[in-house]
């Protein structure tokens, strides 16, 4: 990223300033996507948590029903 900015600002093509905020925008870009995959990563989790249980619980409930 550094090498693209400098050779754009060498040939006149771009200011530092323009260089400083595109790299202090990428910073902040990735902490909202940090989020959104801790969120479906957790969500994910919780789905196969309960999926788990209630295999659990209907297996106690149904196998004496059956018997």
């Amino acid at each position: 990223m550094f090498a693209v900015g400098a050779w754009a600002v060498l040939n006149g093509q771009l200011e530092i300033g323009g260089v400083v905020a595109f790299v202090s925008g990428i910073g902040r870009i990735t902490d909202p996507w940090g989020d959104l995959v801790n969120y479906f990563r957790d969500a994910n989790i919780n789905q196969v948590k309960f999926g788990l249980l209630r295999d659990a619980v209907n297996q106690q409930i149904l196998e004496p029903l059956a018997a």
